[in-house]
């Protein structure tokens, strides 16, 4: 693999990885190869990042949860470049090698999730948006949701797809704020509330001029999509609201 290439899919997932040590399969990312495609996928209970690509050359199948504090030193040893770097995987180790630099590191037991099945496959209401201007929006909404004077509360910020408008917004005892944008939008209208970060993680991560985010109801997960290809996936669940 080229080592940008894959620096680019841990800097794309590896956020996603859970912190908390007592599911320890979360706290790294799975590496999986079929039918010659490579899918990294990081999921932490809330969430879930899959970042995918198709092989140069044929690769038997192979699954691999490689820890995520094993991946972030390799991602600052990769180099922006179209230089290599193999990846080997034995029965209870993987192996990075590039130039000059071996990297060994053991593999996390247990069974990750099959996140095939938990990424729907059809949506109730679709939006499409540039990416810049809503992860805009969400920064600034998010300045009120983390303001909030009990601070352990997290407030979700409410998102609201109406035709042709999507309304975010947050209210709690240091105010309010509230935010349009026009985009284009396809199915029912619908309201769900989201942890900010979660969906500004998602968005920084997205290189792309305009996403995709589909909805199901106000209970299920949301997906953000890249409007060309199948690259990348990021579910976020939602958060109940109060009436």
């Amino acid at each position: 693999l080229e080592q940008n290439m894959l620096k680019n899919m841990i800097r794309k997932t590896i956020f996603a990885v859970s912190t908390e040590e007592n599911r320890p399969i979360f706290t790294g990312c799975l590496f999986e190869v079929e039918n010659n495609k490579l899918n990294v996928v990081a999921v932490d209970g809330f969430r879930l990042a899959l970042r995918s690509i198709y092989l140069p050359v044929k690769v038997n199948d192979f699954k691999a949860v490689i820890p995520g504090k094993t991946l972030n030193e390799i991602n600052k040893i990769l180099l922006d470049s179209f230089d290599h770097v193999k990846i080997g995987i034995a029965k209870n180790q993987a192996l990075f090698e590039m130039e000059n630099c071996k990297i060994v590191t053991r593999l996390l037991d247990g069974e990750f999730l099959n996140y095939k099945s938990v990424i729907p496959s059809n949506w109730e209401t679709r939006i499409r948006v540039n990416k810049n201007s809503l992860q805009d929006s969400f920064e600034r909404i998010s300045l009120i949701s983390a303001s909030s004077i009990e601070k352990e509360k997290k407030y979700p910020v409410k998102v609201s797809v109406d035709i042709g408008k999507i309304t975010i917004s947050c209210t709690n005892q240091t105010g309010e704020a509230k935010e349009e944008i026009y985009i284009s939008t396809e199915g029912k209208n619908i309201e769900a509330g989201f942890n900010p970060k979660y969906f500004l993680d998602a968005l920084r991560a997205i290189d792309d001029e305009e996403v995709f985010i589909d909805f199901g109801t106000s209970i299920s997960p949301c997906l953000i999509k890249s409007v060309e290809n199948s690259e990348y996936v990021y579910m976020i669940l939602p958060i109940r609201l109060k009436e």
